[in-house]
Parts: structure tokens; sequence; C-alpha cells
């Protein structure tokens, strides 16, 4: 089945997750002042449930500072 099969199937069968799984890196980059006003994406940042490598460097690259570049590794 293709993706529109999929989302047809499943168009009011969904739950939406905790921002927790769905960490990027821009998302790191974020002022003090947005998370302030967003408490659970503060929260996500802080104790992610699954981090995206998303866009360059990538965490096996050496020159990556990924702040949770470890996570990878484990």
């Amino acid at each position: 089945m293709g993706l529109i099969g999929v989302n047809a199937v499943l168009h009011d069968k969904w739950l939406e997750l905790d921002p927790r799984c769905n960490i990027q890196r821009n998302m790191l980059k974020a002022s003090k002042k947005r998370l302030n006003e967003n408490a659970s994406m503060g929260e996500a940042i802080h104790r992610p449930s699954i981090v995206h490598f998303t866009g360059p460097p990538k965490p096996w690259q050496f020159h990556d500072n990924h702040r949770y570049k470890h996570l990878y590794y484990e």
C-alpha cells in the first residue's frame, strides 16, 4: 500500500507523539525565552527520547559538536 493509501486508512487513527520523540539539531538552538514559553519543548530538549541527527555535520564525523553526539555511539 502506498503512502497515500496509508494516509487514507489512518487519517483519524493517530496520536500525537511526545515532543521528546522529535528532537532535531535546529531545536537545540532555541532561545531560552522561547523554551520558557514552551515548557514541554524545554523538557524535551533536556531529556530527549529520540534525537534525529538532521542536517550536516553528522555525529560520526570528527568535527561534529552536536550536544547529543555521545548518544549516537550508545
